[in-house]
């Protein structure tokens, strides 16, 4: 009796601290979308409290509460546009995430129902379906350059400092293939940065090279990258190992070791190893028949079940084991 009293009150416990994520993440989008428009010192300090307080949960914490919001609120632009821009920020500019669906979905349900002129803002949308999206998207990109760079992710290419998606870090700027999309994407980026940096003091022995107008001299001003690199492709062994299909030596360059989060190292083996898994992944193809041509998918890997229900019946499952446990005790 109390193991059962101790797991009925560890799980309220789970409720109550999931009902208090959620009404924190509410709080914080709310008071962005009820700031002032005019830029000022005093918007700007409390603009960057709240994307600190934002910065504290997990995309897997804050996500399922965007995703109500939205369905609340998506006729709001200001809710709608604090939102998306989160979706780019968190998830888009995530190296290692393949993308969250639902929230890719509600990129797409925003460029194909919202007008720019109706006050939201399509810009974030549409960069996080270039840096997380497939070919479903090729079509609602609306500027050719922009589909240039969705198509050239299709097609296998990693962007290095390629314009108008450049994830920043520092001088050096990437974007993975949509091959590559997923944990593989940050041994990528450690490939390539590394060959920014052979490259950089192959030109100068000094820290910092600077071109004419002051800036950092870029990968692609220090020389031609190879093709084979843009190219290169990184995935796992049944062990969890990176692997690729470019000889990294003939460039001087070394298969990089990454501390990844365990998560993410737990997802990977899975994945390696289909034969062991609890459950077996769904297909691109699975996938793509799951998504509507308008509205977001309604349950994804990345949304939680709806437990509602369980948390109704802890006070209930509480009441009566204490009833028992008195019962039992008086006798």
């Amino acid at each position: 009796m109390k193991k059962l009293l101790t797991m009925m009150i560890c799980v309220t416990a789970l409720s109550v601290h999931s009902f208090a994520q959620e009404e924190e993440v509410r709080r914080l989008i709310r008071e962005f979308a009820e700031m002032p428009n005019t830029p000022t010192p005093e918007r700007d300090e409390l603009m960057q409290q709240l994307l600190a307080g934002l910065r504290k949960f997990d995309s897997d914490e804050a996500f399922p509460v965007y995703y109500k919001i939205l369905e609340e609120k998506f006729d709001d632009p200001k809710y709608v546009n604090r939102i998306m821009d989160d979706f780019l920020t968190f998830d888009g500019r995530n190296i290692a995430s393949r993308g969250k669906q639902e929230a890719l979905d509600w990129a797409r349900r925003l460029l194909r129902e919202k007008k720019q002129g109706q006050g939201f803002d399509r810009g974030s949308a549409i960069k996080y379906l270039i840096a997380k999206g497939d070919e479903r998207d090729f079509d609602l990109i609306p500027y050719p350059s922009w589909r240039e760079t969705l198509a050239m992710r299709l097609a296998g290419t990693n962007l290095v400092e390629h314009s108008p998606l450049a994830i920043a870090h520092g001088p050096f700027t990437f974007v993975p293939s949509v091959t590559n999309a997923g944990p593989q994407a940050a041994y990528v980026e450690a490939i390539m940065r590394q060959l920014w940096i052979h490259l950089l003091k192959k030109m100068t022995p000094e820290a910092e090279v600077y071109n004419a107008c002051g800036q950092v001299i870029t990968m692609r001003e220090q020389g031609e990258i190879p093709p084979e690199l843009l190219a290169m492709v990184v995935w796992f062994d049944e062990d969890g190992n990176p692997v690729c299909n470019v000889d990294l030596a003939k460039y001087g360059l070394t298969m990089p070791e990454i501390d990844l989060p365990q998560k993410v190292k737990d997802e990977i083996l899975r994945r390696a190893r289909p034969k062991v898994a609890t459950a077996s992944l769904p297909s691109a193809e699975d996938e793509a028949q799951l998504t509507t041509n308008h509205y977001p998918l309604t349950t994804t890997a990345d949304t939680p079940p709806n437990r509602l229900w369980l948390y109704a019946l802890v006070p209930l499952f509480l009441c009566a084991g204490a009833g028992l446990w008195f019962i039992r005790k008086k006798r």
